[in-house]
């Protein structure tokens, strides 16, 4: 129920918005280190034979007998030839037993070494699917963002600075090099072939990259990207790229701020959603398509750069730079139009992340990009090409994350209502609070105020809340004698919130004291602004105002017939 006009001076609250309590970020295990493939062990040297030499001596002597034989008339011809044909036969049969062992030799060294191969291999294969398997886990597909907004997961907003994954966003899927380092030995010369010896060459090449795995760019060790291609492609996949800043960032250490062309609106509506998107009190939206709000927005970021400058002590050659400024702006400039002769240019053109700074530029071609954009990414239908210059690498091919306008919306709307919970209570007084959110409610039938008027009693105290201090405490200001009253000064300088201070106190005592025991004479010499707020509620007896010409004698004249009465009244009473 809504008490006599009450409900004109007070807003229904929103639902209360879901929470997450951000927890700690379990990292999926990753392979690491080196691992060296050993070349095979040197071969044995396959035995040979001369069948002249084994033959020829025999042949000679038995020649050399025969003679003897024939002109000395020798006895010993027959021994002479059964050492011969004895010493053939030991010859061959040594060159068999070790023609033998140079096979059994050869077949071991195979084994043994196809055994180590083998080893290494599932060690590798473990490897390269436990990265994949992580890479997944810690970038996954747009469709898995959405499924973790909508069911509030724990590893939502999971990176903060403190990882060296922040400000790395996925933009499709390609090949990256193995996460082990594998070492392959130099082979000495040999003249002989040798299958063995391309084993360790043949594992390099199998397992030294590692396909279908996630292609990120790292927005804050590159500190500038580019996105270049057909504009059409172009959109869809920064829309992918938002979606993973979102997902895995706070909308308290990391902003988003979106410079587009006006007639690109309806491609960009769906980001409105993202908390993102807002400063800190959500009084300034960080969203521009057309020079004069482009102006404004650069202006405004000028000055926390400008700021954030002179207070970083920070050597550039010296030490490698990192995420102390916070939260860190993203800058997405997608109209060249909008930033031409905006002095805070010389800050998104270069490298200023160590700032606080990031900058994604959507451009048609690559002569539009800065001079020391670190990170290229060039689109086409269904296959891209990121340049990191950095690394002095070559283009790294993947296919691209597309996401649709519908898509996108359903994910930003999900996103926008979600708030972190803290465990701590602040130090630091909020920037606002309405003042349903003082009185713990949602709505305004939930202040029940009848029952408010029944057990409050003016007589002995007229405290009302009115704001919070430090830890969310309630704070009350009591304008009965006994209390802190019964009269009170407000004085501040103009626009310091006098006004808004007065309004809400009434407000306030409105809730908790009946007109009976409470009423207003309301004193406006600001035309009237402040008090027609109130002319519905039940306790505002008059008002005067600079516009009345002589009519304050008219509210007061009652109330002073009353306080007479009061005044000869009470004596008697004891």
């Amino acid at each position: 129920m809504y008490v006599n006009g009450l409900k004109a001076a007070l807003k229904s609250a929103k639902p209360p918005y879901p929470y997450i309590q951000r927890s700690p970020r379990l990292m999926p295990e990753m392979p690491e280190g080196e691992k060296a493939i050993p070349n095979p062990p040197s071969a044995a040297s396959k035995p040979t034979i001369s069948w002249l030499g084994i033959l020829l001596p025999p042949i000679m002597m038995s020649i050399i007998s025969i003679i003897t034989a024939v002109i000395g008339k020798s006895t010993h011809m027959l021994l002479s030839f059964s050492m011969t044909f004895v010493s053939v036969i030991v010859s061959i049969s040594q060159y068999i037993s070790q023609n033998k062992k140079f096979k059994d030799d050869t077949e071991l060294r195979s084994k043994k070494y196809g055994e180590i191969i083998h080893s290494i291999r599932k060690e590798l294969e473990i490897a390269r699917e436990q990265q994949k398997k992580g890479m997944l886990i810690m970038n996954p597909d747009p469709t898995e963002c959405i499924r973790r907004v909508e069911t509030i997961d724990r590893r939502l907003w999971e990176r903060t600075p403190q990882f060296n994954d922040f400000l790395s966003a996925r933009i499709g899927i390609g090949t990256a090099p193995l996460a082990i380092k594998i070492n392959v030995q130099s082979q000495p010369l040999s003249i002989d072939s040798d299958p063995l010896m391309s084993e360790p060459q043949k594992l390099y090449d199998e397992f030294s990259l590692v396909s279908d795995i996630p292609v990120c760019v790292p927005l804050f060790y590159s500190g500038t990207a580019g996105i270049i291609g057909s504009r059409s492609e172009v959109l869809k996949n920064v829309r992918a790229l938002i979606m993973q800043l979102a997902t895995f960032h706070s909308y308290e250490e990391v902003k988003i701020v979106l410079v587009y062309p006006k007639e690109e609106a309806d491609e960009w509506e769906w980001i409105r959603w993202l908390p993102h998107v807002w400063n800190e009190n959500r009084q300034i939206r960080f969203l521009a398509n057309d020079k004069e709000m482009a102006h404004q927005l650069f202006s405004y970021f000028y000055d926390i750069i400008k700021e954030r400058e002179q207070r970083t002590s920070h050597d550039k050659k010296d030490t490698p730079p990192t995420p102390v400024n916070l939260p860190h702006y993203v800058f997405i400039l997608a109209d060249i139009r909008l930033i031409e002769d905006e002095p805070i240019m010389n800050y998104l053109a270069h490298n200023n992340q160590a700032l606080g700074v990031s900058t994604v530029y959507l451009f048609d071609r690559i002569e539009y990009l800065p001079k020391d954009c670190q990170a290229i990414i060039e689109l086409a239908p269904k296959s891209g090409h990121m340049l990191q210059r950095s690394q002095g690498s070559s283009p790294m091919p993947f296919l691209p994350d597309t996401v649709s306008i519908k898509d996108a919306e359903q994910f930003s709307r999900r996103m926008a209502p979600i708030r972190i919970k803290e465990l701590m209570i602040s130090t630091s007084l909020p920037s606002s609070i309405t003042l349903l959110q003082m009185y713990s409610v949602r709505t305004v039938e939930e202040l029940n105020v009848p029952e408010r008027w029944k057990k409050n009693k003016a007589f002995r105290s007229l405290a009302a809340p009115l704001g919070i201090r430090t830890g969310n405490e309630l704070i009350s200001l009591d304008l009965h004698e006994r209390g802190q009253g019964p009269h009170g000064l407000v004085a501040g300088t103009t626009g310091s919130g006098k006004s808004e201070l007065l309004q809400s106190f009434i407000i306030s005592l409105a809730i908790n004291f009946h007109p009976h025991d409470v009423v207003f004479v309301l004193i406006d010499y600001k035309g009237g602004g402040m008090a027609n707020a109130f002319l519905d509620l039940p306790h505002l007896v008059g008002t005067i105002t600079n516009l009345g010409g002589n009519q304050p004698t008219v509210p007061l004249y009652p109330l002073k017939v009353n306080l007479r009465g009061d005044r000869q009244f009470l004596p008697n009473t004891g």
